[in-house]
């Protein structure tokens, strides 16, 4: 199942893209690999015109 990372607001929260993903390295083991497949379908569900 393809899944993204996001973030909220960042002024009302201090989170960025980049910290996020530094998160998931390091409490859920995110691999370079499953990094990249979850920036593809983040591309993919941004340019989504059948939506």
């Amino acid at each position: 199942m393809p899944c993204c990372l996001n973030t909220d607001d960042r002024s009302l929260f201090g989170l960025d893209l980049e910290g996020e993903y530094q998160q998931a390295v390091e409490l859920l083991a995110l691999t370079s690999a499953e990094h990249d497949s979850m920036q593809k379908a983040a591309r993919k569900a941004a340019f989504d015109s059948s939506r």
